[in-house]
C-alpha cells in the first residue's frame, strides 16, 4: 500500500528480532532497508532531487505540507525538536505484537470515582447523568468529524503530525486552547479511546515543534509559538501570501502546558513535565511587554482576560506538577491584578471594538472572561481563597445581565450593546457552573443550561481544531452541574 507501517523483522538461526516504529508513515519522510544481515531505518533520509515537487495541489498546500522540505534537504528552525520512538521485540515475530502497543502509550487509568474525588480534572460527578451521556454521544461524532478533517487536509509529516491546520486560512493551529488537555479531559469523562490517542499525538507534536525545548540562545528555551504558518513562522518574508501569519510570534494568551502535564501523569513520559516547566520558566523571565511576558512581574498587568487566564492555568499546572511554591507565587501575583482589575459592577471589562458599532466600547468578551475564570478557579481549588466565590458570582451576574439574548435564551459574544452579535459565547460555561454552585442563583442556572445546550448541539464544532478545543477544553468542567440541574428543564 501507499502507507507503510515501517514494521520490519529479521530472523536468523531461529532467532527473530522485530522493530516497530511509532507512527512511521505519519512522520514522513522515512526510509527502511532490510538486508539479510541488517535493518536500517533512516529518520531523515536523503531526499532525491525534486522528490516533493508537484506533490501539492496548490501553493497553499505546498506551504502547509512541505515547508521544511526545501532545496532537496531539510530546513528546520532553531528550537525544533523531533523524537522518534521504536519497539524492539526479541524472540517474537510481528504477527504476535499488537499494533496498539506501538502507536499509543500504555496509560494510567483509574475508575471514574477516583477521578471525581481527586478533582484532578476539576468538578466531576461520581456517576454520569443525562447531559454527560449526551456529551459522550456528541464527542464520538465530533472526534470522527475532526479525524476526517485531518485526513482530508493531509495533516501529516514529521513537523505536522498531531496538529490541526486552517487558522486564519493558512496557519497551523499550534493546538490553540490546549487541545491536548481537552482531549484528555474528554477521555476521562467518557472513556473514548480516540480522545486519548488524539491527545497523545497532540502532546507529542507540541513538545517537539511548538515549543523550543532546546536553543542556542538559552533565553529562548521554553518559547511557545502562537498559531502561525509553518508552526514557528520565519520561513517567508512578511505578507508573502496576504493571509496567515508568516512571522514568529508568541504572547501570554497563547501559551498552554496543562495537556503536557496531564500527558506526563497518564503515560509517565517525563518529557511532558519537563517541557511544561520550561514554558512556565520562560515566560516568567522573558522581557517583551505585558502581553508577551512577565519580566519577573516588574510592573506587569493585563487587559484582555485571556492574558491573565492562560498564565494562571500555566502556573497552577506547573505548581500541581511539581509542588514548587515558586509557581504558586507566580499565580498569586496574577491574582493580585485580578482583584485590582475587577470592575465595580463585576467582571473585567476591556476596550473592544464591537461588531457593527464604529466606536470603542467597554465590554466583556465571553471567551476572554471564560478563560480568566477558569484560571481563577484553578487557583481557588488549590488555595481555597474565599474572596473568589463572590467575585465569580458577580462576574456571571454582570454577564447574565448584559450579554443575554432574551429571545434566544443564550449569550452573545460580548456585553457590548450590539444585538446583531453572533452567539459565540465559548469557554464561559465553566464560570457559570461554578457561580451556580457558589450561589444557587436561579438566573445563572437558567443562563448556564441554555448556553451549554446551545453549544453542545452545534453541528460542526469538530470540523476545526479551534472550535473543537473551545468546546472540549471547557465544557467538561460544567458537566457535573449540568447533570444535577437537567431534571429542572424537562
Amino acid at each position: 500500500g501507499r502507507r507503510a507501517t515501517g514494521w520490519s523483522e529479521l530472523s536468523l538461526g531461529g532467532l527473530t528480532t522485530t522493530i516497530a516504529p511509532q507512527y512511521f508513515w505519519q512522520n514522513y519522510p522515512k526510509q527502511i532497508e532490510v538486508t539479510k544481515d541488517n535493518i536500517t531505518i533512516s529518520l531523515m533520509p536523503t531526499l532525491q532531487r525534486g522528490q516533493y515537487s508537484g506533490k501539492a495541489k496548490n501553493q497553499a498546500e505546498d506551504t502547509r505540507l512541505f515547508f521544511y522540505l526545501q532545496n532537496d534537504g531539510y530546513k528546520l528552525r532553531a528550537g525544533m525538536n523531533k523524537r522518534h520512538q521504536f519497539l524492539f521485540a526479541f524472540g517474537e515475530n510481528a504477527d504476535n505484537i499488537p499494533i496498539e502497543y506501538v502507536d499509543t502509550s500504555l496509560r494510567a487509568s483509574v475508575p471514574r470515582e477516583q477521578y471525581a474525588l481527586s478533582r484532578a480534572f476539576g468538578p466531576m460527578g461520581v456517576e454520569p447523568g443525562s447531559i454527560s451521556d449526551l456529551f459522550v454521544e456528541k464527542l464520538d461524532f465530533h472526534l470522527n468529524l475532526f479525524t476526517n478533517t485531518l485526513e482530508s487536509q493531509r495533516t501529516y509529516g514529521m513537523m505536522n503530525f498531531g496538529d490541526w491546520w486552517g487558522e486564519r486560512q493558512l496557519n497551523w493551529g499550534n493546538l490553540e486552547y490546549d487541545l491536548a488537555q481537552g482531549l484528555f479531559m474528554s477521555y476521562v469523562h467518557t472513556g473514548n479511546d480516540l480522545a486519548f490517542i488524539l491527545g497523545e499525538r497532540a502532546a507529542l507534536h507540541q513538545m517537539d515543534v511548538d515549543v523550543a525545548r532546546q536553543h542556542w540562545d538559552p533565553d529562548e528555551v521554553g518559547f511557545h509559538h502562537e498559531h502561525c504558518m509553518a508552526h514557528t513562522g520565519g520561513y517567508w518574508s512578511k505578507n508573502t501570501f496576504g493571509a496567515g501569519m508568516e512571522n514568529t510570534i508568541s504572547n501570554l494568551g497563547h501559551v498552554f502546558n496543562n495537556g503536557l502535564v496531564t500527558y506526563y501523569h497518564m503515560t509517565g513520559d517525563p518529557m511532558g513535565l519537563e517541557t511544561a516547566i520550561r514554558i512556565a520558566d520562560h515566560y516568567i523571565r522573558r522581557k517583551s511587554g505585558d502581553y508577551s511576558s512577565f519580566n519577573y512581574f516588574n510592573n506587569w498587568n493585563f487587559d484582555a482576560g485571556r492574558f491573565g487566564g492562560w498564565p494562571l492555568i500555566m502556573f497552577m499546572t506547573a505548581y500541581k506538577g511539581t509542588g514548587d511554591p515558586y509557581y504558586l507565587n507566580a499565580a498569586r501575583l496574577i491574582m493580585d491584578r485580578v482583584y485590582e482589575n475587577e470592575a465595580a459592577g463585576g467582571a473585567w471589562p476591556n476596550i473592544n471594538k464591537s461588531r457593527g458599532i464604529q466606536q470603542f466600547v467597554l465590554s466583556s468578551t465571553m471567551m476572554q472572561t471564560g478563560v480568566l475564570i477558569t484560571g481563577i478557579l484553578e487557583y481557588y481549588y488549590e488555595t481555597g481563597d474565599q474572596r473568589i466565590p463572590p467575585m465569580i458570582v458577580r462576574a456571571t451576574e454582570y454577564i447574565a445581565e448584559n450579554a443575554l439574548d432574551e429571545n434566544a435564551g443564550i449569550l452573545r459574544e460580548t456585553t457590548a450593546l450590539d444585538l446583531n452579535q453572533p452567539h459565540w459565547a465559548e469557554c464561559i460555561d465553566v464560570g457559570l457552573a461554578a457561580a451556580y454552585e457558589f450561589s444557587g442563583d436561579e438566573t445563572i442556572k437558567k443562563v448556564l443550561f441554555g448556553n451549554f445546550m446551545f453549544r453542545i448541539n452545534q453541528p460542526k464544532y469538530g470540523s476545526t481544531g479551534k472550535a473543537l478545543a473551545q468546546m472540549i477544553r471547557f465544557e467538561p468542567m460544567a458537566l457535573k452541574v449540568m447533570d444535577e440541574i437537567a431534571e429542572d428543564f424537562k
